[in-house]
Formats: C-alpha cells, structure tokens, sequence
C-alpha cells in the first residue's frame, strides 16, 4: 500500500507537477533553438538527370543558406529542364549538408577526369556514349549560356586534354 502523507490517494503529488512542468519547459526551450539551429545550416543542392541515349547529368550547385533555398535552387535547376527535355528522368534532386565522392571532386578539381559543364553557380558532370559526350557536353554548355548563366563552358577531361596535345 503507497503512503499518501496527508494529501488523497490518487491526487499527484506537488512536486512531480513542478517537475512536469520543468520537463514541458525545457523541452520547449530545446526545441527553439533546435530551430535555430537548423536555420544556420547551409545546403548544397544536388541532382542526377537521366536522358534518353544513356546520358545522365550530376549537378551540384553553390552553397545555399537555407534548406528552402536549397529547395528552390534545385527547383530553378529542374523545372525549366523538365519542360524542354522530353524523355528525361529526375533521378534525385537532394538538399545535402555535406558533399562526397564524385560530387566533392566535381566543385573541387579543376580539371577533373570527367566531361564538366561550369556556369556559375554550378557544375556538372556530364557522362554518356564516347562518341557523342563532346558534342551534348557543349551543347549543354551552349544552352545554359543561351538560358542566362554567362561563361558557362565544357570542360573535357584531363586524358581528352592530354591526347588532343
């Protein structure tokens, strides 16, 4: 039998009122600046497309300061894509806080062993059938220039470079 100590069986005691409350409050408190604290992480958006012909494009783009920045970023990239480029897929479109892999080499090499489309605020690699990666990498090239990224180029890779000296 539990001892009540002056106060009705089956009415709580003070204290675990207090600690409930202290419990809801803290938890409150974490919360906010688990908010906050998410709010200061920066993303960078990324995407793989497939194309008919066996083509698929990896792009990562600039650094975002939000997650919905980033979500918008990869929106930007993707909707107008997806309207003009018939027969191709999304295959992911992520937010991601930390790049690797071919991702990490495409925005840190700069000449990498890959074909590249650099514009600003972007790269991406290009990958496809041997005979025809020239022309798609400098049409995707061209295409994004038309479309108003300024400078944007294909960058061939290190072994294409070193074989056409």
């Amino acid at each position: 039998m539990r001892r009540t100590t002056g106060r009705p069986a089956g009415s709580p005691a003070r204290g675990s009122r207090v600690a409930t409350l202290l419990i809801v409050a803290l938890l409150a408190v974490g919360g906010v600046f688990a908010h906050y604290r998410v709010e200061t992480l920066t993303y960078y958006p990324t995407a793989k497309v497939e194309q008919p012909g066996g083509f698929s494009f990896s792009v990562v783009q600039a650094l975002q300061p939000s997650r919905a920045a980033c979500g918008e970023a990869n929106e930007r990239l993707l909707d107008p894509l997806e309207k003009t480029c018939k027969g191709c897929t999304v295959a992911y479109a992520r937010c991601r806080r930390e790049i690797d892999g071919t991702d990490l080499l495409l925005m840190t090499e700069a000449a990498p062993s890959f074909y590249v489309v650099v514009a600003p605020g972007l790269r991406m690699r290009v990958s496809g059938p041997a005979g025809q990666i020239d022309d798609v990498c400098d049409n995707i090239a061209a295409q994004l220039a038309a479309s108003g990224r300024a400078n944007a180029s294909c960058l061939h890779p290190r072994s294409a470079q070193h074989a056409a000296r």
